[in-house]
């Protein structure tokens, strides 16, 4: 990987998946998180949504009907709406400036879920100074490149037409292919397989290790499947148990 200073020293590393549970707290919310670094997680990975009047929220849905019981859309309602509703159901849903300021020292994966998020969050990643130590992630390239824009130098991983073109090229041994799919590119992170289609091949990851691209796998639950990930030589799983990760995989 490049010089950026969000990345640690190389190492396996484990993404907190939404912060974690581990401990009683609720998904992408402040203790969540808190808990994940105290677990040592190398780094907390979390969603943005852009409520109404365009405020970043930490939150993974686009709508209220998981966590709140509520039909209504983060979109549709305004910053002081949405922390009423959660108030009164007893949950926490941040603001993107408050996490970045609870924690200041963590490193954080932030998945761009709407594209209303995506200035706000480049925005508040300058205004907290926190350009070091976030990687921009999104499935959406248009997302993606428009707080990339707005943060020249930020890590940042592939969405989901780069990895495309990144299996393309790996299938039709194109190198003009897998070079296009991995520019600029400071990780590529996905799932072990999408349907019949393996992304878990030693292949892959080699050839995005010969461009200096990690590759990190998503969800990873168990141990013994996290080792057989790291001996093939991923650099890393974004994880719901990272305490459990931290102690089987500090070997």
């Amino acid at each position: 990987m490049s010089g950026k200073t969000y990345l640690s020293p190389v190492k396996f590393r484990i993404f907190a998946h939404r912060g974690t549970t581990e401990l009683g707290a609720t998904e992408n919310t402040v203790k969540a998180f808190k808990d994940a670094v105290s677990h040592s997680a190398d780094y907390v990975e979390t969603d943005v949504q852009a409520t109404k009047d365009g405020c970043a929220v930490v939150f993974h849905d686009a709508d209220l009907r998981r966590i709140l019981g509520i039909r209504k859309k983060i979109a549709d309602v305004t910053l002081g709406e949405l922390e009423a509703l959660a108030r009164n159901r007893g949950i926490e849903i941040p603001r993107l400036e408050t996490v970045l300021s609870e924690l200041p020292t963590a490193r954080f994966n932030i998945d761009i879920k709407a594209q209303a998020a995506a200035q706000e969050t480049a925005r508040l990643i300058h205004q907290f100074g926190a350009s070091n130590r976030v990687l921009v992630s999104s499935f959406s390239s248009r997302r993606r490149l428009a707080a990339l824009a707005a943060l020249p130098g930020v890590a940042t991983s592939a969405d989901s037409t780069r990895v495309i073109l990144l299996r393309l090229g790996i299938a039709l041994g194109s190198k003009r292919l897998i070079g296009k799919a991995l520019q600029g590119l400071d990780a590529v992170q996905i799932p072990t397989h999408l349907g019949p289609i393996r992304l878990d091949g030693k292949r892959l990851i080699d050839t995005c290790h010969e461009y200096g691209v990690e590759v990190h796998y998503w969800t990873i639950n168990e141990p013994d499947e996290a080792k057989r990930l790291r001996a093939l030589g991923a650099d890393g799983i974004v994880t719901d148990r990272c305490k459990l990760m931290v102690m089987e995989l500090s070997d």
